[in-house]
């Protein structure tokens, strides 16, 4: 099951860093070396991040952290590349940063919490690169900018709000149900006699 979910989650990971790259590529010269830096950062930390969590299973601490780290950092250096050296500084050090919180994770989590967390970071990931896309296309010009009113905002952060508590509230049910004693077993008790031997 362990590796259905590497598979799964690597794939994600490489497909996302894969697009984003591609569109720092193609719009490189329109970007400023402040998106450039956030690029970098979000590869670069979300890839080490995830990385050692989903190997926390199956790998020793130390390995785990040397493979977060070298997954995050190349994935952030790529991405800073294209701008200038402090994309790259940034992507860099984003990833060696991940790369050790990861395995740290990873290796404190319990097997039963290893799927959940892997695909809530995953879900993170893939929300935090939609978003980076939109700021990228709309710096380069490909998507008009507007300007949020009142009521967009206002709900927005309602819907933020009512979002983040039941997420809560999900997280403390299912910890607490999860935690709750077994209710102990009743002695099996044997209604014939025992002869006692003379």
């Amino acid at each position: 099951m362990n590796i259905i979910i590497q598979v799964l989650v690597f794939s994600i990971l490489i497909a996302l860093t894969a697009v984003t790259y591609l569109t720092v590529l193609s719009i490189r010269q329109k970007l400023s070396c402040t998106t450039g830096m956030m690029a970098a950062m979000l590869i670069g930390s979300m890839t080490g991040l995830i990385t050692g969590t989903v190997l926390g299973a199956d790998q020793s601490f130390s390995i785990n952290c040397m493979l977060a780290m070298i997954v995050g950092v190349g994935g952030g250096v790529m991405l800073g590349m294209p701008f200038h050296a402090m994309a790259v500084l940034d992507g860099l050090m984003a990833g060696v940063m991940s790369g050790m919180m990861g395995a740290m994770l990873g290796s404190m989590l319990s097997p039963d919490f290893l799927l959940p967390m892997s695909f809530f970071l995953t879900l993170l990931f893939v929300i935090a690169v939609l978003l980076l896309h939109r700021i990228m296309k709309q710096e380069a010009g490909i998507l008009q900018e507007t300007e949020p009113n009142r009521e967009k905002m206002k709900t927005g952060s309602i819907l933020t709000v009512c979002v983040t508590i039941a997420l809560f509230s999900l997280v403390i049910m299912g910890s607490s149900y999860k935690d709750q004693p077994k209710a102990p077993e009743e002695p099996h008790v044997h209604t014939g006699h025992h002869k006692m031997s003379e």
